[in-house]
């Protein structure tokens, strides 16, 4: 019997010892992942190892008062001064922009040391 993909055992009458063989190993592959993942956040946080679970409270609260607070606040102190200068028809429009733009910041903002871990990584493999 040939078998080309992994679907092809599933769906043949192969024995449950080698459905249950399968499914462990693709579990194995999701929890490498997991795992790296896990030892890459404790590498780069091993400056505040001590403190790291302060540090990740400290971001994401930091992360919450920019995407809750201070960017709406920021979008309401512009907005009342285009809405006066432009007509009816131009206030959804810049509405979308104003958005468009904090959202952009925002994920500059999530993106760019992500980026440079990547870079590093990069330079590190050559």
């Amino acid at each position: 019997m040939t078998v080309l993909t992994t679907e092809e055992i599933l769906d043949s009458s192969v024995s449950e010892v080698i459905r249950k063989k399968l499914s462990e190993v693709q579990k194995k592959e999701k929890s490498l992942w997991k795992e790296i993942a896990k030892n890459e956040i404790r590498l780069r946080t091993s400056k505040y190892r001590s403190n790291r679970k302060l540090f990740f409270i400290t971001l994401y609260s930091a992360l919450f008062l920019w995407a809750f607070i201070i960017a709406p606040l920021i979008f309401d102190l512009f907005m009342p001064t285009l809405a006066n200068e432009f007509s009816e028809v131009f206030k959804p429009t810049i509405a979308i922009i104003i958005e468009s733009l904090m959202m952009t910041l925002f994920i500059m903002l999530l993106m760019y040391p992500l980026n440079n871990i990547y870079k590093e990584n990069d330079t590190v493999a050559r």
